[in-house]
């Protein structure tokens, strides 16, 4: 009995790391789009109003992007940013949605 609860709590471990690491992936990805597009991504937003959804961004991402890509504002939409918890500097939340 011992063996499996060791097994299912190393298990536990490795899934919540990978999706940690998955979630930094995402949100580096995300990052790049937004400070760096592509030509291909721009020529898409002037041609084809293509709006890109960044999700789970971290509020000074996002203060960022409306000072230095202010051109492209209406071609971005930010969900869920996380904003950070008064009295811990190294906390963050997801900002609930203001959309009914």
């Amino acid at each position: 009995m011992k063996f499996i609860f060791s097994m299912t709590l190393t298990t536990l471990t490795i899934l919540s790391t990978t999706a940690a690491v998955a979630e930094d992936a995402v949100y580096e990805l995300q990052k790049k789009m937004l400070f760096q597009p592509s030509e291909h991504m721009i020529a898409n937003e002037i041609q084809n109003n293509r709006i890109s959804i960044y999700e789970g961004m971290k509020l000074a991402d996002v203060e960022r992007a409306m000072d230095e890509q202010f051109d492209r504002i209406d071609n971005m939409m930010f969900i869920r940013t996380r904003v950070p918890v008064e009295g811990d500097a190294h906390a963050e939340v997801a900002e609930k949605e203001g959309c009914d």
